[in-house]
């Protein structure tokens, strides 16, 4: 499961994230006024990246709008009641946070990026259910952790080096398969800092 499954959702969320920020210079922006001056490229501990707040919100957000796991499957293994209906035993059971991320009883504005909402004193607001990119419960993703983990040493490194430009600015269309991924590549022109 780990290697299998968690290198294409990773990659996946990463594209997104990156495309999120090359949309929205102002969060460009605050990503780099948060990181010290003084620190260079090398070996981040998890204590160095725990301390970029608003790194993680915009990566917590991007997942929000574009959880790589759109789709997850459950089968009951004993009756149940689910919105009201009769669910009997054996009965697979489709779960989109794709769909959920974005419902407006959920998420104001649910279609806007905005990492704003995973910090305090928003963040305390969230249903728990409300944002599962990992599932939940008790199988919910094993490789969680070190996947945000990965994703932000990625994301603290080369944002301290380089920014990206989408060549192709405007809207992208998704492609839903085993994960969500954009309908299109995107093209991006690195440009150093």
């Amino acid at each position: 499961t780990l290697v299998v499954a968690g290198h294409e959702t990773t990659a996946s969320a990463l594209s997104w994230t990156w495309w999120l920020i090359s949309q929205h210079p102002e969060v460009e922006t605050r990503i780099h006024d948060e990181q010290p001056s003084t620190a260079g490229l090398g070996v981040e501990r998890y204590a160095d990246i725990d301390r970029r707040p608003y790194l993680h919100a915009v990566l917590q957000e991007a997942m929000r709008l574009y959880p790589p796991g759109w789709l997850l499957t459950r089968r009951t293994i004993g009756p149940d009641r689910l919105g009201g209906y009769a669910v009997p035993p054996g009965t697979d059971v489709f779960v989109s946070p794709y769909l959920i991320h974005r419902h407006p009883d959920f998420w104001q504005d649910p279609e806007r990026f905005d990492p704003g909402r995973f910090l305090p004193p928003r963040a305390a607001g969230h249903d728990k259910f409300a944002y599962i990119p990992f599932a939940a419960g008790p199988r919910h993703c094993v490789g969680q952790n070190l996947a945000i983990f990965e994703m932000l040493l990625h994301l603290e490194g080369a944002t301290r080096g380089y920014r990206l430009r989408a060549i192709e600015p405007g809207p992208v269309a998704v492609e839903a398969r085993i994960n969500l991924r954009p309908a299109r590549d995107l093209y991006m022109r690195v440009e150093q800092r």
